[in-house]
């Protein structure tokens, strides 16, 4: 994203609260032999909230206000899980930065889906990033930050944008073998580079949602197509 103006747009806080009948993390197989009355399916309501663009407490900035602010109206909400869509801890991602974003939202550690932004790539391997968020960072492996996981009915995958090079390839990869592995009804996709924003960046191209800086282009028609869901309504 484009370098904040110094009096910045407060940040979108995004959230759902769905039912959603059907799917699941079953088996993905027809069962061996007919099925006699199955069991009703039973929807789910979930409500996940979260932000991005979140703890910022330079003297340029707002100090942590922000923060701070978002904080509190997440203790009014009941929120089975909370997200992050990345840039989490300004202006770097340094172990300093995210003892802003501790200050204000880690005692969501424990129910937060993180996400990495371009900000915590300032620092080498966003180290500071995996290092703060460990296994919720995602449990497929060190540094990869891309993930999925199951709330309530919903299949929510959690990308990792800002990855670059032979990372971006096989990120891909891992999002087709995970969508065509799941046969959930409802599937969310959370990564930091958003379509459209209000913001000053004004959205990203197209190529750069998913693979921003890699030179993924004979893998690029692949990713648009199995994101086109999470693109567009139809």
């Amino acid at each position: 994203m484009t370098v904040r103006q110094r009096v910045r747009c407060f940040f979108a806080l995004a959230a759902f609260a769905a039912a959603c009948g059907g799917g699941g993390s079953g088996s993905n197989g027809t069962p061996s032999g007919p099925t006699i009355n199955p069991p009703p399916i039973i929807p789910q309501t979930v409500v996940m909230i979260g932000a991005g663009d979140i703890g910022d407490c330079s003297t340029l900035a707002d100090a942590g206000i922000h923060a701070r602010d978002t904080a509190r109206m997440m203790d009014t909400t009941t929120a089975d899980a909370i997200f992050t869509a990345g840039d989490n801890a300004y202006p770097l991602g340094s172990s300093d930065d995210f003892k802003c974003y501790e200050n204000a939202w880690g005692r969501f550690k424990s129910k937060t889906f993180p996400v990495p932004g371009n900000h915590e790539y300032y620092q080498p391997g966003a180290l500071p990033y995996f290092q703060y968020f460990g296994a919720r960072a995602g449990e497929g492996g060190f540094r990869t930050g891309y993930y999925s996981f199951n709330l309530g009915n919903w299949h929510i995958v959690a990308l990792n944008s800002p990855l670059q090079a032979s990372g971006g390839i096989d990120q891909i990869m891992w999002l087709k073998d995970d969508l065509q592995s799941n046969n959930a009804k409802c599937t969310l996709a959370i990564w930091h580079y958003p379509v459209f924003t209000s913001g000053p960046s004004n959205g990203s191209p197209e190529t750069s949602v998913f693979a921003s800086g890699c030179t993924l282009t004979s893998k690029l028609p692949e990713a648009r197509f199995m994101l086109a869901p999470f693109l567009r309504t139809t």
